[in-house]
C-alpha cells in the first residue's frame, strides 16, 4: 500500500510540474492534497515469533534501559543481571540513530480512518472521485504511471467507503521480511507516553525533518514509510532491504580496515605523535 501512495504522490508532482491542461493538473492537485490528509494515519507492527522479544520500538523497553544507564548512582560498569541493560543482537547503534532488525517479524502496515469525522467522509468521497477520473477519464490522457497507484488506491478506498464505521483500519502484510526499523537513539526524553486521559496531546515538531535525517540513516534512496511524516507517537522509519548491515558488516571486516580509511588517519597520527 505504502508503495502505490508513494508512486501516486510522486507521479502527481511531476504531472503538476510538467505542460498539460489546467483542468487535468487541478483534478491531479486536488487529489495529492486529500491523499495526503486521508492517507496520514499510518502504523507499522511487527509479531515476533520468540514471546519476550525485546523492541526499542515499544517505549517502556527504551525508557527502562535509559534510566538504568542514567540514574545518578549508576556506575560506569552496571551489572549485566539487570535485564533492562541487554541490548538484543537485533538492535544496532549508528550515532543518534537505533538500527532495529525486523527479519525474524511478520510485519504488516496500517492504515487508518477516522471516519466519524465528517470532513473524512467527504474528503474520501472526493477522493474516489479524484482518483477515479484519472484512472478512466477519456477527456484527458493521463500517464500510465499515474493511473496506476490512482487505480490501487481507488479500490483500496472503496473497501473503506463500502462499511464506514467510528474508525476503522486497513492492514496488509509486507510481502518482504527484509524490514529494517530506525529510531531516535534517546526519543523518551522529548516524548513522553500519553494515556486516553490525557487532554493535552504532544506535537512532534518538523516531522519531515525526522523522516529525512532517519531515513537517510538507513538508505540514500528508495522508499521510507511512512510515506507521509505525520507521527502521533515518537518519530520512526523503516526500510525493506539489509543494506546497513551489509556496510556495516563491510566496516568492520579484518581485510577492509587494514585498507580503510579510518586506519590510514589512526597511523598519520601515531606518526605525527612520534615526530614531535
Amino acid at each position: 500500500m505504502s508503495d502505490d501512495l508513494l508512486d501516486f504522490l510522486r507521479e502527481a508532482k511531476v504531472f503538476i510540474s510538467d505542460s498539460h491542461p489546467q483542468e487535468a493538473k487541478a483534478i491531479v492537485k486536488r487529489a495529492e492534497q486529500l491523499s495526503t490528509n486521508i492517507f496520514k494515519h499510518f502504523d507499522l507492527r511487527g509479531q515476533s515469533s520468540e514471546k519476550n522479544a525485546k523492541s526499542y520500538a515499544n517505549y517502556q523497553t527504551l525508557q527502562a534501559l535509559v534510566k538504568a544507564v542514567s540514574r545518578p548512582q549508576c556506575s560506569l560498569l552496571p551489572s549485566l543481571d539487570n535485564d533492562a541493560l541487554e541490548i538484543p543482537d537485533s538492535l544496532t547503534c549508528i550515532g543518534p540513530f537505533w538500527i532495529e532488525d525486523w527479519s525474524d517479524r511478520k510485519t504488516e502496515e496500517i492504515f487508518s480512518f477516522e471516519a466519524w469525522k465528517s470532513d473524512i467522509k467527504q474528503n474520501s468521497s472526493r477522493l474516489l472521485g479524484c482518483l477515479q477520473e484519472i484512472a478512466e477519464s477519456k477527456k484527458f490522457k493521463f500517464p500510465s504511471k499515474l493511473k496506476r497507484p490512482a487505480n490501487e488506491l481507488y479500490k483500496l478506498l472503496s473497501r473503506e467507503q463500502e462499511g464506514f464505521v467510528i474508525e476503522s483500519s486497513t492492514i496488509q502484510a509486507l510481502k518482504t521480511r527484509n524490514i529494517v526499523i530506525g529510531l531516535p537513539l534517546d526519543y523518551p526524553h522529548f516524548w513522553n507516553e500519553q494515556s486516553e486521559d490525557d487532554t493535552r496531546q504532544q506535537v512532534l515538531q518538523d516531522p519531515q525533518a525526522w523522516r529525512s535525517a532517519l531515513g537517510r540513516s538507513l538508505t540514500p534512496q528508495g522508499l521510507v514509510i511512512p510515506v507521509i511524516p505525520h507521527y502521533r507517537t515518537f518519530p520512526w522509519v523503516a526500510v525493506a532491504g539489509r543494506r546497513i548491515f551489509t556496510q556495516l558488516e563491510t566496516v568492520f571486516s579484518d581485510r577492509y580496515f587494514m585498507a580503510s580509511n579510518e586506519l590510514n588517519l589512526l597511523n598519520t597520527i601515531l606518526l605525527e605523535d612520534e615526530a614531535e
